[in-house]
């Protein structure tokens, strides 16, 4: 069984590029249907002269929640119009005068009244409202210090200074510190573009590695090796688990490095636990190694499995939530198939990771499920083998 070991493990030098290409197709996908930045755009144009409109432009900046970008007045109707944007916001060149008057005037560029539009409202009117009230905070207190110290005429070096001091304090130590708890995880949704690819795009290929890195018990069979192999000391059985061990380490290593990468590249927080994850790892390779095993069984040659592969993954794929988080699916029927898709178990558990923290007790069910599929697809499938090998 060693010397079969060292064979397999010695051609993966052959197949260099094309692992290669495997883990990178994963990462490219990610990136460009993940998105890369995460946050949706909010166009600006600022037309007022004065330092309030150009304060105001950095405040907006600094939401979390928004990519704030400052452009002229036509980009900004532009990108409306096309719909890049749900709201364009536009500071009026009596900005400053407004807001010296005690009123703050904005404007709202937007096609339609839609929910999103309603909550980029609502973040922009809170961020205006917060910045008047620390504007004013600031100018109160110059006032004061004025009149305790005698100044004879305003510094508004000093308020810009008050202000800024005012912010910094508020982000690092808010006067309200506000802790909220989801009382039902299980109905919380949480949704990340990122996540989502990086871990639907990692299992998705991982499925074509695994069953065509099996799948050479098929080329072996159409090629002769098989036959010789069966006349050598070695026995069939030997044969099988060398290439499972093959298959389970390509796959396992293939896996690991894509979490690598996607921890370097898009900053993904896999938890601080490796157990539960790595748990889930072996068991999701187990799984689709066993589904390898039974489409093996099932065709005889390489180009047969070439083309029965792909419509099992995708299909698989879209049925586990590998593309779109079957949170949004409402079809019960689905929700039942899917609880027999490996690929489902591998994406809740790992999202269960990276979105809820999931401990070892609850990562422990979805492995379970994993190597249950498993093993009742293996022993079909092996069985399949051993008949068709009869007759």
């Amino acid at each position: 069984m060693r010397s079969i070991l060292w064979i397999r493990f010695k051609r993966l030098r052959q197949k260099w590029g094309l692992y290669s290409a495997m883990l990178i197709m994963p990462l490219l996908f990610t990136f460009f249907f993940g998105g890369m930045s995460g946050l949706p755009l909010l166009v600006v144009t600022n037309l007022d002269e004065g330092e309030q409109g150009s304060e105001f432009v950095a405040s907006l900046q600094e939401l979390k929640q928004y990519e704030a970008k400052v452009t002229p007045l036509e980009e900004l109707n532009r990108r409306v119009q096309q719909g890049e944007t749900a709201v364009g916001v536009l500071i009026p060149a009596d900005f400053s005068q407004s807001l010296a008057a005690g009123k703050g005037k904005l404007h709202l560029v937007k096609m339609n009244d839609t929910s999103s539009t309603a909550a980029v409202e609502g973040v922009i009117r809170s961020s205006l409202q917060d910045w008047m009230w620390q504007k004013q905070m600031a100018t109160t207190v110059v006032t004061v210090l004025q009149s305790e110290l005698n100044l004879p005429t305003p510094h508004a070096s000093l308020e810009v200074e008050i202000h800024s001091l005012l912010q910094d304090r508020l982000q690092n130590s808010p006067p309200i510190a506000v802790e909220s708890k989801i009382l039902d995880e299980k109905q919380a949704f949480r949704y990340d573009p990122v996540i989502q690819g990086i871990t639907g795009f990692t299992l998705f290929f991982s499925m074509f590695v695994i069953i065509f890195t099996i799948g050479e018990l098929v080329e072996d069979k159409q090629f002769g090796i098989w036959k010789r192999l069966q006349i050598s000391p070695v026995g069939r059985w030997q044969v099988y688990l060398a290439q499972l061990i093959h298959t389970f380490y390509v796959g396992s290593v293939y896996i690991v490095l894509l979490i690598l990468l996607g921890n370097w590249l898009f900053q993904i927080d896999w938890g601080n636990q490796p157990l539960p994850l790595f748990s889930l790892v072996i068991a999701f390779v187990f799984s689709i190694s066993a589904l390898g095993v039974f489409l093996s069984s099932m065709v005889h040659n390489m180009q047969q499995l070439s083309s029965i592969t792909p419509i099992v993954a995708v299909s698989f794929a879209m049925l586990g939530g590998a593309y779109w988080p079957l949170e949004i699916v409402t079809s019960k029927a689905l929700l039942t198939i899917a609880k027999l898709d490996p690929v489902y178990h591998a994406m809740s558990g790992m999202k269960g990771i990276i979105l809820y923290d999931w401990t070892w007790s609850q990562v422990l069910p979805k492995v379970g499920s994993l190597l249950g599929i498993g093993v009742i697809l293996m022993v079909v499938g092996f069985f399949m083998m051993e008949r068709r090998r009869v007759n």
